[in-house]
């Protein structure tokens, strides 16, 4: 697990930095937005290497889910940069 710990932080920081540039969308449309980039995380599978297990042998891509959460969070914070 502390092997791509950096890669985390670098995807979580990326995401913000492209959060930052997104509009401020309604609850509802985080809530959609999080529930599809979790079926996609679990779609895309442990691609490259920076994945975990869930449930016996279903594995889900960190990466992409943390980078997703960056610009969610980008997002809802300082988002509306360029209107």
């Amino acid at each position: 697990m502390i092997d791509f710990v950096g890669a985390l932080a670098a995807s979580f920081v990326l995401g913000m930095i492209i959060g930052i540039r997104i509009r401020r969308f309604s609850a509802v449309t985080y809530v959609v937005l999080f529930l599809a980039s979790v079926a996609v995380s679990f779609l895309v599978g442990n691609f490259p290497y920076y994945g975990f297990t869930v449930i016996g042998d279903i594995s889900m891509n960190l990466v992409f889910l943390t980078s997703f959460l960056g610009l969610l969070v980008g997002s809802a914070v300082l988002g509306g940069g360029s209107q």
